[in-house]
């Protein structure tokens, strides 16, 4: 009985010594642990006033950012540009100086796969693609199939991605064309125009203070688009290869299933992986960092797979109390990505939760704790060096 005894009270001293380790790393959690806010680089980008921001952050206990191009961006300032390639540095440098950590952004404001509209401004032929049902035909349209509900064509989507400068927002004329991310053509451009000139700059801090490439929600038919489902080149025969019916797709734009709906949602998650995050995963591989961000969907758990740090994206409007947050594929976002991360055995999961990062809310704060406790790291969204300081992430 003495043995038992002393055996359970050095369990309680066991016990009691973890509990007093987890309240200390909580109080000082170290550097590690930190949270990467959304700093947005949308106004002048002056070297002062960046230098100033990543000093304060630092000040604050905050050792990394996500330097996400935001629109509000001078019209002098072309993305990608040797002005605009002069603020990122400018930010890399003082990072470094500072012992923070950077996470870099692979797109003009979002979604993510189109270069700001460069990949589509080099060859017309890459923008996205979708299928539709209509009566007659519109110019330029590929007929798969007559059927008797209509004609199945594939089309170009007229999808458009978030642009930086005025004008270039959703509706807008200058907004971007959006890229055929199932195109693997599209996105070798897309690598090519974003990810080799990010590196082709910043090379010496790749895998030191440049940990990460953050790509966002990326959307194979775009934004604003003449239809949901996406297509793409050289996809009816694979669809029919795989045994799939293409007069049966008239289904989906009536909200109905059968066995070609099914096949075809499952053909497209997978070519999205393939074509698009595996790329982007080995690329960042091979260059010494980790591919962050997040699907397109709440509940695409299958292409969490290519993420070095499986990632979603919580929009607080989405989840809120009075929207049956346990309700429905949003709810489900926090444990897509934890759960992701515990199958695939990665260290951490990420969560990018819209908030300004230093100006959080009671009910923001409550929704921030419920995502550590589900093994989330917020990246939180917070304002930057521009002209729009208080302008709240809209999706």
């Amino acid at each position: 009985m003495n043995c038992i005894s002393q055996r359970a009270s050095g369990c309680r001293d066991g016990m009691e010594a973890e509990n007093r380790g987890l309240l200390q790393l909580l109080r000082e959690p170290g550097r590690s642990f930190t949270p990467f806010p959304f700093w947005f680089l949308n106004g002048d980008l002056e070297e002062g006033e960046i230098r100033r921001q990543l000093r304060s952050f630092a000040a604050r206990g905050v050792y990394g950012v996500v330097l996400h191009p935001r629109i509000g961006l001078p019209q002098s300032m072309g993305y990608l540009s040797e002005p605009f390639f002069h603020a990122v540095e400018t930010a890399v440098r003082e990072a470094e100086r500072l012992g923070m950590r950077v996470i870099l952004y692979d797109e003009g404001m979002y979604p993510s796969g189109s270069a700001g509209g460069l990949v589509v401004r080099a060859n017309p032929a890459l923008a996205s693609r979708g299928l539709d049902l209509v009566e007659t035909p519109h110019p330029g349209d590929e007929v798969l199939a007559r059927t008797e509900k209509g004609v199945l064509v594939c089309c170009r989507t007229g999808g458009t991605i978030r642009g930086l400068h005025f004008g270039e927002d959703d509706g807008e004329p200058g907004a971007p064309p959006s890229a055929d991310i199932l195109n693997p053509e599209a996105v070798a451009l897309f690598l090519r125009l974003t990810h080799d000139r990010y590196y082709e700059r910043l090379a010496p801090w790749f895998g030191t203070t440049i940990v990460a490439f953050f790509t966002d929600e990326p959307s194979a038919v775009g934004r604003n688009a003449r239809t949901p489902f996406p297509w793409t080149a050289g996809f009816a025969r694979l669809f029919a290869e795989k045994g799939g019916e293409l007069a049966e797709l008239t289904a989906l734009f009536e909200g109905g299933t059968n066995d070609s709906t099914r096949l075809y949602e499952r053909l497209i998650l997978e070519r999205e992986g393939e074509v698009y995050y595996r790329r982007l995963s080995e690329w960042c591989a091979a260059h010494g960092i980790a591919l962050v961000g997040h699907p397109h969907r709440s509940d695409d758990i299958e292409l969490e797979r290519w993420f070095q740090v499986p990632g979603q994206d919580l929009a607080l409007r989405w989840v809120a109390p009075e929207r049956a947050p346990h309700q429905g594929i949003d709810g489900t976002m926090a444990h897509c990505s934890a759960d992701a991360a515990l199958l695939l055995g990665r260290f951490t999961a990420l969560l990018s939760l819209g908030a300004d990062f230093f100006g959080m809310d009671q009910e923001e704060r409550c929704f921030a704790a419920r995502l550590f406790a589900a093994r989330e790291n917020p990246a939180c969204s917070r304002r930057a060096a521009g002209s729009r300081l208080r302008q709240r992430p809209r999706r």
